[in-house]
Order: C-alpha cells, then sequence, then structure tokens
C-alpha cells in the first residue's frame, strides 16, 4: 500500500478535485463499467500491486466525455457509441481486428467506430469523446449535408490530426473541459452553454476537417466544381452494381483525371476510384445489417459491384474488421 501512495497520476481534464483514485483492478472494472455503456475488460502492464486509475465522467443526451488518468493498462472494450481518444499525456494505441492505430500526445487522436477494440498504453491522460450514432448523425447532416456519412466516414477507425493548420482542437476541447469544471458538472448550466453540441459539432469537425478549416488557397478558392462533384457522387450510388472507371468519371463530369484526383483529395480526403470502394463497402455494409429473406454474402456482393467474391470479402474485413459472412450472422440472429 506504501508503495501505491508514492505514485503519482497524471492530472486529469476535468473533475479532478471530484474524482477518487481506484487501486484495485476489479473494482476499477465494476466503477468504468457502470458509468459507461461499455462491455470492457481490464488488466494491467506491469505489477498489479502498483496500479492507479482515475476517471472523472460527464454524459448527457447521447454525449459522454471522459477524463483518465492512469498507469500502464490493457482494455477490451465493446463500444456502441463513435469515440476519439486523445491523448494530454503520453500516447494512446488501440487495434481492431489486425490493424494497429497510435496518437501522441499534442499531434493526434484515434477515432474508433462502433465495435471491439483493444487499448493500451504506459502512464497517461487521455481524453475520450464518446458520441451516440443518432447524435452524430443529425448534426452531421446539419453541418455537412445529405453526404455526411461519405464526407466523415463514420465506419472508417483512423488517426486523427489535433492540429490542423492554425487551428489546435487539443486546447479547443481543453477549454469545453475548463468549462465542465467551472460547473462542477451541472447539467441543467452546462446545457444553457450547448456543450452538448459543442462536442459533437468537434467531433464532426475533426472527422472533416477540410470542410470547415482551409489553408488560404483554399479559402480564396471559389470552389466552382463542387456541384459537379455532388452530381458525379449521385451518379456514382445510382450505379454502384456497375463497373466504374476513371474514364466513366470523366466522361460523366467533364472534369480531367487530375481534376478529379484534385476535387475529390479535397472534399473526401481520398482518391475517387477510393471513394467508388468505400461507397460500395458501405451499400454493402447496409444490406448486410438489414437484410432480406434467403439474402446471401455473394448476392450483396453482386448488388455492390463485385463480380469477384473473395475480393470483396477481403476489402471488406479491410475495411469493418469482420468477414461480411459475420455480418450477415449477427443480423439475422
Amino acid at each position: 500500500m506504501m508503495a501505491k501512495s508514492k505514485l503519482l497520476l497524471p492530472p486529469l481534464a476535468f473533475g479532478q478535485n471530484r474524482s477518487q483514485v481506484d487501486l484495485d483492478l476489479d473494482q476499477m472494472q465494476s466503477r468504468v463499467n457502470a458509468i459507461t455503456n461499455w462491455v470492457s475488460e481490464y488488466d494491467t502492464l506491469g505489477k498489479r500491486n502498483l496500479f492507479q486509475h482515475r476517471t472523472s465522467v460527464y454524459a448527457n443526451e447521447g454525449v459522454r466525455v471522459i477524463a483518465v488518468a492512469s498507469t500502464p493498462t490493457v482494455m477490451k472494450v465493446n463500444d456502441p457509441d463513435y469515440t476519439i481518444a486523445i491523448p494530454l499525456q503520453g500516447s494512446v494505441e488501440s487495434w481492431i481486428g489486425r490493424h494497429h492505430y497510435a496518437a501522441k500526445d499534442g499531434e493526434s487522436a484515434v477515432f474508433t467506430s462502433k465495435g471491439k477494440r483493444h487499448s493500451e498504453g504506459g502512464d497517461k491522460s487521455c481524453l475520450l469523446l464518446s458520441v451516440s450514432e443518432q447524435r452524430l448523425f443529425n448534426t452531421g447532416r446539419i453541418m455537412l449535408g445529405e453526404r455526411f456519412e461519405d464526407i466523415l466516414k463514420p465506419d472508417t477507425p483512423r488517426v486523427l490530426s489535433t492540429q490542423i493548420h492554425q487551428v489546435n482542437f487539443k486546447s479547443v476541447i481543453q477549454q469545453t473541459c475548463h468549462l465542465i469544471d467551472q460547473f462542477n458538472g451541472d447539467l441543467s448550466l452546462l446545457k444553457s452553454f450547448n456543450v452538448d453540441e459543442n462536442i459533437t459539432r468537434l467531433m464532426v469537425m475533426l472527422l472533416a476537417p477540410n470542410h470547415f478549416i482551409k489553408p488560404e488557397e483554399f479559402r480564396k478558392a471559389s470552389g466552382g466544381h463542387r456541384k459537379v462533384i455532388n452530381h458525379l457522387c449521385d451518379f456514382i450510388d445510382h450505379n454502384i452494381e456497375h463497373t466504374l472507371s476513371l474514364t466513366e468519371l470523366e466522361r460523366v463530369s467533364g472534369l480531367s483525371s487530375r481534376m478529379l484526383q484534385k476535387e475529390f483529395q479535397k472534399y473526401f480526403s481520398c482518391t475517387p476510384m477510393q471513394w467508388v470502394r468505400q461507397q460500395r463497402l458501405s451499400h454493402a455494409r447496409k444490406m448486410l445489417n438489414r437484410p432480406a429473406a434467403r439474402m446471401t454474402v455473394t448476392q450483396v456482393a453482386a448488388a455492390c459491384g463485385y463480380s469477384n467474391f473473395s475480393e470483396f470479402s477481403k476489402q471488406y474485413k479491410e475495411h469493418f474488421g469482420e468477414l461480411p459472412s459475420e455480418t450477415l450472422k449477427q443480423a439475422k440472429n
């Protein structure tokens, strides 16, 4: 017990004075599961008798902000919400399937979609922003229009930059945490300041920064090709089952391949053909999650423009961390 008392945890982003330190792993796991809607398991990285953990939570109307400070731990969690993990001291690492994502303090954050993930790290203080699908999608639609899912890519885990041009999102989020502390976590007062919506909007901006924060040359540009790109996206959606080439996209849009590459990078942070692939996979996932009677994976692959079934399964697993047959089985069960 004396050894534990000598350990110093990094400070929490908020709620430091209202939180308590857990010295027992099982006790901490029980408490965290009670205050979140996760299904999670924890273990220590190192000596169990040196374990320390401190947590503070703000939660309201589909938004949850969790401040965590901990000695080295490993966590397996099944998260029903969309979450961004922002390291304030130390680093955050997550594994989803076989894919590894790492974020460093002051540079980046890790975005994870709904489902299972494995996370670990050394001595750290981090902030977790979790938003429900309904809340994220409603705000995304308001901020980005009906094509918000294509822009946000909510089913694609990835590392996000927290320093975008002249905007430091880590500092912006810490200001929100400071506000939570100033109001002592009072939900009615924080609701008056629209904290829940501001946190959701911050998540949308972090997922699609180029739509809100642009370098000087983008600010000066007229953006005259946006309507053309929207028309092209509609064409792709309506022809998702057909073979689409870059030449076909040039013909439909009237833009050169070079211009298409530039415009898709600007609006969607990917190439035109990568966007087509994302649309095919997203459409396939929606079909598999809402299967018609006697639907097969082969039928879904064909309906989404795949003639090679094994290639479809490979791309699907790389994108979502599970085979299409597993998604279909879970939906039917």
